[in-house]
């Protein structure tokens, strides 16, 4: 009777196998298309190495093989595809413990974010001349501002700022400003006192972001403004109180000076109520 029944197991797996036909058996190049397929899906992740797109694509093809008969695999749709493949992926990197990272390209932050020496110069100058007006010691406020240039510089190219608007830019700098000395755990509180400037004070070179202004002992001045292209500009330029008037072909134009130390101040446009932090670069001539 053992015999028998022995015989009969024997008999039934030799006419399973028999059964199957050729397309339920996955092939080498079905295999291999499969693995291909999924090399190409993960493509987007930058953060993957190469031996991880290969763990990665083996442990997806033994799953879709696994779960799937290859005749039912090919019958899929795409949307279904898709969804398989996605789903395999989310999965066999979680196994070996591999987070996907970000889709988007890296070449934003190393080829297209072209920060020269002087661009970053501009952005320390700018914030340094923002939280010379706070309570902190010198060493924080340069610290501060480097944590400012390098977190607006690594994170926009000069041509993006360049192309906002100046309120987009206000933000983003304000934004920066406030993040920096939170990451450093630096309440900002102004000072309290304020120098009040004179015109001898007030000569020499004064640089923004958007422009720098040369104040002369004369009366005469020169705006260089650099924004994609250095244009200079001469004009005349007067102190009334806290008030700077500039003159530029015949077009006067009223500054609030808000705060000032010799070193740098801070000056709103009186129509647009725009804010400019300016550092002085260059002595009184």
């Amino acid at each position: 009777m053992k015999k028998k029944l022995l015989a009969l197991v024997f008999l039934f797996q030799i006419l399973n196998s028999y059964s199957q036909t050729p397309d339920q058996v996955w092939t080498k190049d079905a295999r291999n298309g499969v693995y291909n397929n999924i090399l190409n899906e993960i493509t987007v992740y930058k953060n993957l190495t190469e031996e991880q797109k290969q763990s990665i694509g083996l442990c997806c093809l033994n799953k879709i093989t696994d779960d799937y008969k290859m005749s039912e695999y090919q019958a899929k749709i795409d949307v279904e595809l898709k969804n398989i493949k996605s789903s395999a992926i989310s999965l066999c990197a979680k196994s070996i413990g591999v987070a996907l990272g970000s889709t988007t390209t890296t070449t934003t932050k190393t080829d297209s974010i072209t920060w020269t020496k002087d661009g970053k110069t501009v952005l320390y100058n700018s914030a340094l001349a923002g939280y010379t007006k706070y309570e902190m010691t010198q060493q924080q406020r340069e610290n501060l501002s480097l944590c400012y240039a390098d977190k607006i510089s690594k994170t926009y190219s000069k041509a993006q700022l360049d192309a906002m608007l100046d309120a987009e830019v206000k933000k983003i700098k304000n934004d920066a400003f406030k993040k920096c000395a939170e990451e450093n755990s630096i309440t900002l509180k102004l000072l309290e006192t304020k120098i009040s400037p004179d015109k001898k004070s007030l000569q020499g070179c004064w640089q923004s972001y958007d422009f720098t202004y040369c104040f002369y002992s004369t009366g005469d001045l020169d705006k260089v403004k650099d924004k994609g292209l250095v244009k200079t500009s001469s004009g005349k330029w007067f102190l009334e109180g806290d008030k700077l008037i500039i003159v530029l072909k015949d077009v006067k134009q009223e500054y609030k000076i808000i705060f000032f130390d010799g070193n740098t101040m801070k000056i709103t446009d009186d129509v647009t109520s725009t804010e400019y932090d300016m550092t002085k670069f260059s002595k009184g001539f």
